[in-house]
């Protein structure tokens, strides 16, 4: 459609938190959703995966990500935590706070996804600062936690702003009595920021700009 000069390159993305609502997705512009003037731009790029075996011969690659370069996680336990721009240092003053970690990182953006997926070192701090603290169990594959524990803060920043997660997204309910957490471990692979992260912002995929933009919802 926008080769053809029906609708602006750029789709954009809200995802609602309840699982029968699902979200609205608009093609050429943006969905009729409440945000707040909190937002920030980054260049995208694309991430080409080609199969594993080598296989395609066709020169046509079989999975295309749109990736952005964000300055890192922010996360405390301290729930009355303001990170400003990423720079909060530690001290006796205030112990439980913590700068920026993961500076500079590329992540996937993508709504397929429910989790967010970091680095193991920043997944085991995150989980290390829910009270009380989530478990790692091996045969689920990632961390584990109380469905009434109390989640830390946690943001991402993107170009110098700071996007929380509402606590309501760190803590999933699995529908079988157990709660995982909201961020994982990315097992030394891809950084993918998910539903989890998304649910928070209206994501504005400009293709045409070669940029995404973010805005943060309102409290719904």
């Amino acid at each position: 459609m926008s080769q053809e000069g029906l609708v602006n390159p750029m789709f954009s993305l809200a995802i609602s938190r309840g699982v029968s609502e699902g979200g609205l997705l608009a093609i050429g512009g943006l969905p009729s959703v409440r945000h707040s003037s909190y937002s920030a731009s980054v260049p995208i790029e694309v991430l080409t995966m080609h199969p594993i075996n080598g296989s395609n011969t066709t020169g046509v690659a079989e999975y295309q990500f749109y990736t952005i370069k964000i300055g890192g996680y922010a996360y405390s336990n301290d729930s009355s935590t303001q990170f400003v721009s990423g720079q909060v240092p530690n001290g006796p003053s205030n112990p439980k706070k913590r700068p920026m970690k993961g500076v500079d990182t590329h992540v996937i953006v993508d709504s397929g996804t429910t989790l967010i997926y970091v680095p193991e070192a920043i997944a085991d701090a995150v989980n290390a600062s829910f009270d009380p603290p989530a478990q790692y169990i091996s045969d689920q594959g990632g961390y584990v936690v109380q469905c009434n524990a109390t989640a830390p803060v946690f943001g991402i920043n993107i170009s110098g702003k700071i996007f929380y997660i509402n606590p309501s997204d760190m803590v999933l309910d699995t529908g079988d009595g157990k709660c995982i957490t909201g961020v994982q471990g990315n097992g030394g692979g891809l950084n993918i920021l998910g539903d989890v992260f998304l649910k928070n912002v209206l994501a504005v995929f400009d293709i045409g700009a070669s940029e995404m933009r973010f805005a943060a919802r309102e409290y719904y």
